[in-house]
């Protein structure tokens, strides 16, 4: 078997939750079995959506380190678990010495979008750069209003008081459910999680459509190509 990297810390949670899933959804006997992963929860990558709105300072560097780190633990193939990070996907990839996947080359494959309006759940950073949209421009995308984006989304993400990147999941599931019966209302027909605490926080919740999390099926995509 091959072995698996991860970048992750962004955020910590969501980073932990997609490495379990390589674990869970490949059964195995006994642990010698198991895939050998190497994960990087760099917490300190500095945050990726105030990077696109030019309130911060570009994620680029930390990322590039710490593929750098994996190249040196000899993983074969990885993956990056943030979605707003790959709007920097071309600046960091060359630091990688193995395999890495695009959450977003990934999608643009799929066709189990298509025929739907897709209501998009992503951080402002996503948003506001339209990586989505520019990686399926024949996808109708819907996308929460200003009120619903501030006061739902990036609150049930990033409240320190309520949100899930303070490890308030449950609280935060709450706003994200409440943006979910938004886009429902003004015609969503899916929800897609483009951001790795959303898929994390409704990974079990009832939500009003059906719930395409990208991230659960390039964790898939790597267990089919690192067995």
């Amino acid at each position: 078997m091959k072995r698996i990297g991860i970048v992750g810390g962004m955020g910590p949670l969501a980073s932990l939750f997609y490495a379990q899933q390589l674990i869970l959804k490949h059964p195995v006997s006994k642990d010698q079995e198991q895939f050998h992963i190497v994960l990087d929860s760099n917490s300190t990558i500095p945050d990726r959506t105030l990077a696109l709105l030019n309130q911060g300072e570009s994620p680029v560097k930390a990322i590039s380190k710490s593929l750098d780190m994996l190249s040196d633990a000899q993983v074969d193939i990885g993956f990056i678990t943030c979605f707003t990070s790959h709007a920097f996907f071309n600046e960091f990839k060359d630091h990688a010495h193995f395999k890495l996947l695009n959450v977003f080359e990934l999608l643009s494959s799929s066709k189990q979008l298509e025929g739907h309006k897709v209501g998009l759940l992503a951080t402002s950073g996503t948003l506001n750069t339209q990586l989505f949209q520019h990686a399926l421009p024949h996808i109708d995308f819907l996308v929460p209003n200003k009120d619903v984006q501030e006061n739902l989304v990036m609150k049930g993400i990033y409240d320190p008081h309520e949100g899930i990147k303070s490890n308030h999941i449950e609280a935060g599931a709450q706003y994200l459910l409440q943006a979910c019966d938004h886009l429902v209302k003004e015609g969503a027909t899916l929800i897609l999680a483009g951001c790795t605490e959303v898929g994390l926080a409704l990974f079990d919740k009832n939500t009003p459509v059906p719930l395409i999390d990208p991230m659960m099926d390039m964790v898939e995509a790597i267990i089919n190509q690192a067995q």
